[in-house]
């Protein structure tokens, strides 16, 4: 029997047991998962076995907070278009895989062991990125601008800097970036 839902959400703290994750990815039909701020009962590696069989239908995952330990997942997710892995133990050995995901529209990689130079590197595969959330990883100027440049159609960056020096800097062209008719807007944690 074919599954017909096409969003699964929990409330918050909501415990979700093997059998119930079996279930989930089981569904041919689901466009978005939320397991974020969820109970999951058993351990990383099994959570990101199970993230494995997800069906390429999924355009939205919200993850934040989970077990997630890998991203391989996302490698067979084609039409990802937003991915919250907030809070997660995610670094920059499998955020690299994010490049795959060339759809994304809304990431949130805040509260994750990622750098910002890693991220400034992969956002030149972010091409249609509108939403880019990154608080607790502390950029330079120097990233903000490569990220501002290759995400074309970005218009919310939620960031941390190193410095006073660099949020002054990031202001200054944000601000120019807004003088030429773009609308981003920056938001310093």
């Amino acid at each position: 029997m074919q599954s017909l839902w096409t969003i699964v959400e929990f409330d918050d703290s909501y415990t979700i047991d093997i059998a119930m994750m079996e279930m989930i990815v089981k569904n041919n039909q689901l466009v978005c998962l939320n397991l974020s701020n969820q109970n999951i009962t058993f351990g990383s590696h099994r959570f990101t076995k199970l993230m494995l069989k997800l069906t390429p239908t999924i355009q939205e995952l919200y993850v934040a907070e989970t077990p997630l330990n890998n991203l391989a997942f996302v490698m067979s997710l084609r039409n990802l278009t937003t991915l919250d892995i907030s809070g997660t133990s995610i670094n920059d050995n499998q955020v690299v895989i994010l490049s795959h995901a060339s759809q994304l529209r809304h990431l949130y990689i805040s509260f994750t062991k990622v750098t910002a130079a890693t991220i400034a590197d992969l956002s030149r595969n972010f091409k249609f990125l509108v939403i880019f959330d990154a608080c607790q990883i502390y950029f330079m100027f120097t990233d903000i601008c490569l990220i501002v440049s290759s995400c074309e159609q970005l218009r919310f960056l939620h960031v941390s800097f190193f410095s006073q020096f660099d949020i002054d800097q990031a202001v200054q062209y944000v601000n120019q970036q807004l003088s030429i008719e773009r609308q981003l807007k920056l938001t310093v944690f």
